[in-house]
């Protein structure tokens, strides 16, 4: 999203690239009436219920044809990309989990506007606004309403996509408990985070592990992995931190790369010189949004695109303490539980937004689970800030 200019919407006209499951054209926004949103909100879930796309605005077309991309006359962009959010979250259910909205700026009236729409592993999604009740799905440049065997098809494809995503996590992290992994992990509180694909990606996906190359080297930063080792497995690629002390076969932490595209990364805590387990929560959120930046890079630079699911567990954390800051200024409340799953987020491959904004579900979860009311890392704005100490 973040790479298209003004030249390849030039070229979609210069090629006549006609409509088709993944693109249509409209020459205006819709306006506020009630038949224009229902018109927009068919389009969008229509899409969101098929493969996904992107919708131009701004682009005349005819019979599907792109005949000139004249841009849109707007006074304030921002303005009208929160009322599209707006109308997109008040009038669909469930809610769509990403939406993309951008301006492309050059053309002749203004900007145009390209609405990207992911393929929704909680489809079907159902248009609700003004009592509507009614499901959409796009196929071959149109959009239809489904009948009663396509949503009992897009019900069943999608119970399965989830409960195989669950199974997938559920299967990894009794494994990871098992010390059935690529490498046997460490028995000590661990993190696992698991970045999985979703759509058929993650359901027809078969990455070759010889694509990841020297790639594998940004993933050193991520702080999971140190004085790294690395090689090409079974399960895809792996790559693994030195055992602690020679002779031993266990690695403290690991990430492994699966041929489905879904990448697992495992670090344990190490006791302090009292045998106490102890996390710092701005630290520890550090790690992680460094964790998921850099396999987002990784990713990409191996060629595997798309949204994904970022899952946090922490296994064995039930003698852990959590401290807001350094242990030596601030007061650790224990956990006192065993396993802690964390819900799910959304990260689009080419989202540039502020990982540690996206995350904060999940860091406010897991510092209410030691008894805070949230995460000490977000300021007055709601930006994430972390810091070592608190005044």
């Amino acid at each position: 999203m973040d790479k298209i200019t003004k030249d390849d919407v030039d070229l979609l006209v210069t090629m006549r690239r006609v409509e088709d499951r993944q693109l249509e054209y409209k020459s205006q926004l819709p306006g506020n009436s009630d038949k224009d949103k229902r018109e927009f909100l068919a389009d969008v879930s229509a899409f969101a219920n098929a493969a996904g796309g992107d919708i131009l605005y701004g682009v005349d077309e005819e019979t599907g044809v792109p005949k000139l991309a004249h841009g849109l006359s707007l006074s304030d962009f921002d303005a009208e990309r929160s009322r599209l959010q707006n109308m997109i979250r008040e009038g669909i259910q469930p809610r769509i989990p990403l939406v993309e909205i951008k301006a492309i700026e050059g053309f002749t009236d203004g900007p145009i506007v390209v609405l990207r729409v992911t393929q929704s592993w909680r489809a079907p999604h159902m248009v609700t606004y003004a009592g509507s009740s009614r499901f959409y799905v796009r196929d071959a440049g149109q959009r239809h309403m489904m009948d009663v065997q396509e949503l009992r098809a897009a019900f069943v494809g999608s119970d399965s996509l989830a409960a195989r995503l669950r199974d997938f996590r559920d299967e990894r992290l009794a494994r990871v408990l098992g010390r059935s992994t690529p490498i046997p992990v460490v028995s000590a509180p661990t993190m696992v985070l698991h970045v999985v694909p979703i759509g058929n990606d993650f359901v027809r996906g078969d990455i070759d592990p010889r694509r990841v190359g020297d790639h594998w080297l940004k993933l050193i930063s991520t702080e999971f992995v140190q004085g790294a080792n690395n090689s090409i497995n079974l399960e895809g690629f792996l790559l693994y931190s030195t055992p602690d002390r020679a002779g031993a076969t266990e690695s403290p932490s690991y990430i492994q790369l699966f041929r489905n595209g879904a990448v697992e990364a495992v670090a344990t805590l190490r006791p302090n010189q009292n045998g106490h387990y102890q996390i710092e929560g701005p630290s520890m959120e550090r790690q992680i949004v460094k964790a998921v930046d850099a396999l987002r890079v990784f990713r990409g630079d191996i060629g595997i695109g798309g949204t994904v699911l970022v899952f946090l567990t922490l296994l064995r954390f039930q003698s852990v303490a959590l401290f807001p800051a350094e242990t030596s200024i601030s007061m650790g409340r224990g956990f006192g539980r065993e396993t802690i799953l964390l819900p799910e987020v959304v990260i689009d491959q080419s989202a540039t937004a502020n990982t540690g904004q996206v995350l904060r579900p999940i860091f406010d979860i897991v510092w209410q689970a030691a008894g805070f009311k949230g995460s000490y890392s977000y300021n007055t704005e709601g930006d994430w800030a972390p810091r070592q100490t608190r005044d």
